[in-house]
């Protein structure tokens, strides 16, 4: 029953956080706000080459088995979670480095998960729903298009045509997807607490020292003391656990997969609550 209704829940998500960033999302702020160049390279090597090094290195050492480094390592490819802006806004961050770097790593994330998922089928023996190469390919394509780049297009679409209809659409989208996620996580909390209780020694490691480490390898490259600084930090924590959920729900479809990722998930909102509540008492 969960797992139909987990299904149903992670669409809703994805669709209505998509559709509600291409609401919100003003190009010419965007296309200004490009000119931070060296906050956006540090954003872009710590989300795409550190992070993602960092996280094979943990699993290498872990030795966990494949279901599960298979979710660690789909969460640590999946840069740019939209709520990294939530948390950014909240820890006083520079909105418009925010949203330039999340743009810049959902669009790259688009490009390289299909190369991704074909490496990670084949290096952890994996099956796909997809077939061969291609076919999983195809499948990862599909549905990158139908429920990431579809959305975003047609919130654009709706801003292009009415600015204020967007306005008024973008805060209901947005409490869809709220809803969609705490409604992830409380089934998930509910119909798997014994997951939760019975996680191996091995696993908790490997994902305590993943969520701290992409904090650790943040800080390395920026400092919370400015703007632009804090919003690197959050959009790097905060992953697209969305993408995430949706590539195993179209191509793996392993329920093991999906527990570590939400998993790893609680770990990070704690770990954003932990680094909001420091930022506020040390006023960064």
């Amino acid at each position: 029953m969960f797992d139909v209704l987990e299904s149903g829940l992670v669409l809703s998500l994805a669709l209505s956080v998509m559709f509600a960033v291409g609401l919100d999302l003003d190009l010419r702020k965007l296309l200004r706000s490009v000119s931070l160049r060296l906050p956006l390279v540090r954003g872009l090597a710590v989300n795409l080459l550190l992070i993602p090094f960092f996280v094979v290195g943990c699993l290498a050492y872990f030795e966990l088995d494949a279901a599960s480094s298979a979710g660690i390592l789909l969460c640590a490819l999946c840069a740019g979670g939209s709520t990294g802006l939530l948390f950014s806004l909240h820890g006083r961050g520079d909105p418009s480095c925010a949203l330039t770097l999340f743009m810049l790593l959902n669009l790259v994330s688009l490009v390289l998960m299909p190369v991704y998922i074909v490496l990670m089928v084949n290096f952890f023996g994996l099956t796909s729903n997809g077939g061969g190469p291609i076919g999983i390919l195809s499948a990862a394509l599909l549905s990158v298009l139908l429920f990431q780049i579809m959305p975003l297009i047609a919130g654009q679409a709706v801003r292009y045509v009415h600015v204020t209809a967007a306005e008024r659409l973008y805060p209901v989208c947005k409490k869809v997807a709220d809803i969609s996620l705490v409604s992830l996580f409380v089934g998930f909390a509910i119909a798997r607490g014994e997951y939760l209780a019975a996680m191996p020694l091995s696993l908790v490691g490997a994902l305590v020292l993943v969520v701290f480490g992409s904090v650790g390898l943040s800080m390395l490259f920026s400092t919370p003391t400015n703007a632009s600084g804090r919003a690197l930090l959050y959009v790097t924590v905060v992953r697209n656990l969305t993408l995430a959920l949706l590539i195993n729900d179209r191509i793996f479809g392993e329920s093991e997969i999906t527990l570590v990722i939400l998993a790893y998930g609680l770990l990070m909102y704690v770990v954003c609550g932990l680094l909001l509540f420091t930022g506020k008492r040390l006023q960064w």
